[in-house]
């Protein structure tokens, strides 16, 4: 039954919430118009963040317990713990290359998984290609070195020992760097 436009003004007048039914069709299309705003970084919280830490490692997924378990176990296979690293988000990432000025020191970037390994170079970025050596972007203070996502990891055992792999090769770029 549908309401005249009195009955919903009435119904609005007495503080009634008035209920439209629509289709999936109708909702979808305005999802699909809705701009996506992308999230806003603090360049400067983002580089205090940044200057404490030598190493730095985005990762495309969210930190689930298990992933958060596999990232502090692989970090401790190089010496390191959650506290010695500086966690960013693809966004951090970004902006982070974008002015990279604000870097003063040397940092080591450990990026795991496509979305942040395009996010550091270009949308046809792929771990396969960049895995296995470290790269410089941006400037010479941020040497990378890409490896797989946790949840790949978490999904694909086999693919740890390739990770182990990528991951002396980041202390090994880190050392030379001091």
């Amino acid at each position: 039954m549908m309401l005249d436009s009195r009955q919903v003004s009435l119904l609005t007048e007495m503080g009634i919430p008035v209920w439209e039914l629509r289709t999936s069709n109708e909702i979808e299309t305005e999802i699909a118009t809705e701009a996506i705003e992308p999230p806003v970084v603090d360049i400067t919280s983002l580089l205090q963040r940044v200057t404490k830490s030598d190493w730095l490692i985005c990762c495309e997924d969210v930190l689930t317990q298990a992933a958060h378990r596999l990232l502090q176990a692989m970090l401790s296979t190089i010496g390191l713990s959650l506290a010695d690293v500086c966690l960013l988000t693809l966004a951090e990432l970004s902006k982070l290359i974008e002015t990279t000025e604000g870097v003063s020191q040397q940092k080591v970037v450990i990026l795991l998984g496509e979305e942040a390994v395009k996010q550091a170079f270009d949308e046809s970025a792929k771990v396969s290609n960049y895995r296995n050596e470290a790269h410089v972007i941006s400037a010479p203070q941020l040497t990378t070195v890409v490896s797989f996502s946790l949840e790949n990891l978490l999904q694909n055992s086999e693919n740890k020992a390739l990770a182990w792999q990528d991951l002396q090769l980041a202390k090994n770029s880190q050392q030379q760097q001091f």
